[in-house]
């Protein structure tokens, strides 16, 4: 092979070389992009969550008539109380919400109802059960992070307790209770641009009196949750974007993986074909093979030529002997020879296609001892 055959040949595979660098560079970078972009949007359309706290509750008191027995004028839920000491009696309710956002809005409205119930204790059913509104409804807004709302009602005891003892005397009825329900209900919006929907809540806290008894225990009752709550929050309405950019970047990606996989199959040439066997052969069998610089001078021995490499293992593993390689000068043919001590010699090559072409006329010297 002439030095202008070479220099071609070497040109030609720097140039090739060079645009197969500058294209994994492309895909590379897309594939950056690609990725980070894909993250993002992952990230973005994750569900998030503002978190809140609520709580209710209620505190009695039962004020008394003048007694002998006790200094106290008020005693608290502590107590149980003898009916008929009852002046009257009051209930201090809160509902509170806290929320981890300072935006809020909230909207809402409470009552406080009293409710007379006369049971029949048998089934469970009430027989007599007015409802009277003793405070609200009131309706209000407000904007911050934490809401109360805290009524005291006053209770009059003596009335309900009179009007439920009539009922029952005047119409003779046993098997049956009575209690007063005072109730405070309270239905909430919390509104803010961070929620991806207004949290709502409906709820009421109730404190229970006995009626028509000697001794009375209030029982209170909330269906106020209690702990952390959360509500979605809203969701990122630039999430579409990223996406569009990862999946913009993702098929031009794509078409680079192909233009690369295309320009290297049009691309090759005999030499790069001769030149990729030689190295996946090297790379996969390294351990077994000692390369040499000087061709190998084959006067004397008895030349076996063998059709694989595997076949050249076998002899290898059966002998115990090296195998030698030896590539030419142009590059265009490698050797490799396991010389025995019995004057054999079994050779196996790689060569660049037309081969025999290239050096019609003359032998490829470069192979030929010195």
């Amino acid at each position: 092979m002439s030095e202008s055959e070479k220099l071609k040949r070497a040109e030609y595979q720097k140039n090739r070389k060079k645009t197969i660098s500058i294209i994994l560079a492309v895909i590379l970078g897309l594939s950056i992009l690609t990725v980070t972009f894909s993250c993002i949007f992952v990230v973005l359309d994750a569900d998030t969550y503002v978190y809140f706290q609520e709580n209710g509750s209620v505190v009695y008191h039962a004020y008394l008539n003048d007694n002998e027995y006790y200094e106290e004028e008020r005693l608290n839920g502590g107590h149980a109380y003898v009916s008929s000491l009852i002046q009257k009696m009051d209930a201090a309710f809160t509902y509170r919400v806290q929320m981890d956002a300072d935006d809020v809005t909230y909207r809402y409205q409470y009552r406080v109802d009293s409710r007379l119930v006369i049971l029949d204790r048998n089934s469970g059913a009430p027989i007599y059960n007015p409802v009277e509104t003793i405070l609200g409804p009131t309706v209000s807004t407000y904007r911050g992070k934490t809401l109360t709302i805290d009524p005291i009602v006053s209770i009059d005891y003596v009335h309900y307790n009179d009007k439920a003892k009539a009922f029952i005397e005047n119409y003779h009825l046993k098997d049956v209770s009575a209690q007063l329900n005072v109730t405070m209900y309270v239905d909430i919006v919390g509104m803010s641009e961070k929620f991806a929907q207004d949290s709502e809540g409906q709820y009421y806290v109730q404190v229970m009196i006995p009626l028509n008894q000697d001794i009375i225990k209030p029982q209170t009752t909330s269906t106020i949750p209690q702990g952390a709550q959360t509500v979605l929050a809203n969701p990122h309405t630039n999430k579409t974007v990223f996406k569009a950019l990862a999946t913009y970047f993702g098929i031009l990606d794509g078409i680079a993986l192909a233009v690369l996989a295309y320009y290297i199959l049009t691309t090759r040439d005999e030499h790069i074909d001769y030149e990729r066997k030689v190295q996946r052969l090297v790379s996969s069998y390294k351990s077994f093979i000692q390369k040499i610089n000087t061709a190998f001078d084959s006067t004397g021995y008895q030349v076996l030529a063998v059709d694989t490499f595997r076949e050249m293992l076998e002899i290898r593993d059966t002998l115990q002997l090296p195998i030698l390689m030896f590539e030419n000068e142009d590059k265009t043919r490698s050797e490799f020879m396991i010389p025995t001590n019995t004057n054999l010699l079994y050779v196996f090559d790689i060569k660049v296609d037309h081969y025999d072409e290239l050096y019609a006329g003359g032998e490829d010297t470069s192979s030929q001892a010195e």
